[in-house]
C-alpha cells in the first residue's frame, strides 16, 4: 500500500469517528450538529491533501474533535456561562484551530522543502 493509500484511510478513519462520536454533538439540534460536523470533516479532508506523518494528523485529529467538543459543551452551557466564561471558551476553541492550521502549515513547509531537496 502506498503512502497516499494509507493517509486517505488514516483520514477516512477520522472522519468516521467524527461521526460516530455522540458527545461532539449531543447538545446540537440536528442541523447545527451536520454543519459541526461537515467543517469537521472539510477539516480532515484538508489535511488529507498534504503529506504529515501519523503522528501529525492524529494530533490534528485529537484537536479537531476537541474543538467540536469544545462547540458542543458551549451551546449546551450558552444560557449558564457568564461573559468570561464564554470568552474564555472561545479562546480555547481559538487554541485548538490554531493548533490545527498550524499542523497542516507545518507539515506543507516541511513537504515544500523536502520537494525542492530531491
Amino acid at each position: 500500500m502506498d503512502d497516499r493509500t494509507r493517509d486517505n484511510r488514516q483520514i477516512e478513519l477520522l472522519i468516521g469517528q467524527l461521526y460516530e462520536n455522540e458527545r461532539l454533538t449531543e447538545a446540537l439540534p440536528d442541523e447545527a450538529a451536520r454543519l459541526l460536523l461537515g467543517w469537521g470533516e472539510r477539516q480532515l479532508k484538508q489535511l488529507g491533501q498534504v503529506r504529515l506523518s501519523q503522528e501529525a494528523v492524529d494530533q490534528a485529529g485529537q484537536a479537531l474533535q476537541r474543538a467540536l467538543r469544545l462547540v458542543n459543551r458551549m451551546v449546551e452551557q450558552r444560557a449558564e456561562l457568564a461573559e468570561a466564561e464564554m470568552v474564555e471558551q472561545l479562546l480555547k476553541l481559538i487554541d485548538q484551530v490554531i493548533f490545527l492550521t498550524i499542523t497542516i502549515q507545518q507539515a506543507t513547509t516541511q513537504e515544500s522543502s523536502h520537494d525542492q531537496t530531491t
